[in-house]
């Protein structure tokens, strides 16, 4: 019967439960992820820059801000592991 049955394959909202799930270990695995984003992101503005898509400037401005964001991550992974807290 169409729409009787609730279909399982449909995403649905975190309930309090599910975030009381979380450990530790996932939320380093996010801020991993996050480091290896900000890493690329600032390889690709390096090729962009050396292809000549991005004139000097414009790189300087954006490159700036993704070394930026690569040290802060860094700086929050470091502090995690030397805390103790987490495994990385």
């Amino acid at each position: 019967m169409p729409g009787s049955a609730r279909r399982r394959n449909q995403p649905s909202t975190p309930t309090k439960r599910d975030c009381a799930r979380k450990t530790p270990f996932a939320d380093t695995k996010v801020v991993s992820i996050a480091y290896k984003e900000a890493r690329e992101t600032s390889y690709w503005l390096r090729l962009w820059k050396d292809t000549d898509y991005l004139t000097a400037s414009q790189f300087n401005n954006i490159h700036a801000d993704a070394e930026e964001q690569c040290r802060i991550i860094a700086s929050i992974q470091k502090s995690a592991k030397t805390r103790g807290n987490y495994e990385l």
